[in-house]
């Protein structure tokens, strides 16, 4: 993603494509004016560095707007896959493919930003919503999270996903495979 980020703004002389994670930004103190973030800090691993990270870079009166997920998002997707999942990866693996996300409810977001972030009016809002999708649609969203099987040998992953692709299948209605988000919403305004 951050080759084609590259390969997009390469005319744009003031756009720079960093390197780096929501506890470690490679940005100055104080330097950052409006944070936009989609689909990413839910991969935060350490909730607290990384919000203390987001307090150093941004300026007093900045803007910040992060979506990212909640729990219960995929709850169909998750049901009818976790068995398979720890299944072929075993207990250990399968436990810690699952801890990879943070899971933060509405209040512990509430709270967390509130904390992390004093002094800054924090808003937190909370929206869910079915959407529906084709098998190949859903399998897409696999790739993004392939790397869990890695160790599986190629015959035995090629079983795995056999087996995922079945069981999604099942899910099938009428207006297509379901998949429910639980998107939270953290702003602030100057």
């Amino acid at each position: 993603m951050r080759a084609i980020a590259c390969q997009r703004t390469a005319a744009l002389p003031n756009v720079s494509i960093l390197d780096g994670r929501f506890e470690a930004l490679p940005l100055p103190d104080e330097s950052v004016d409006h944070l936009y973030s989609i689909h990413a800090f839910h991969w935060v691993r350490e909730i607290d560095r990384a919000i203390a990270e987001l307090r150093r870079v941004l300026t007093p009166n900045a803007d910040l707007d992060l979506f990212f997920v909640g729990p219960g998002t995929g709850k169909e997707f998750i049901a009818i896959t976790s068995p398979i999942v720890r299944r072929r990866l075993g207990l250990g693996p399968w436990l810690a493919s699952a801890r990879l996300r943070a899971q933060l409810t509405l209040e512990k977001a509430r709270e967390v930003f509130g904390n992390g972030l004093p002094g800054r009016d924090i808003h937190v809002r909370e929206s869910v919503e079915t959407h529906y999708d084709t098998l190949d649609g859903h399998l897409a969203w696999w790739v993004r999270i392939e790397g869990h099987f890695a160790d599986l040998e190629t015959v035995a992953r090629s079983d795995f996903f056999g087996e995922i692709r079945q069981a999604l299948a099942s899910l099938q209605t009428d207006a297509g495979i379901p998949y429910t988000t639980r998107m939270l919403h953290v702003s602030t305004r100057p």
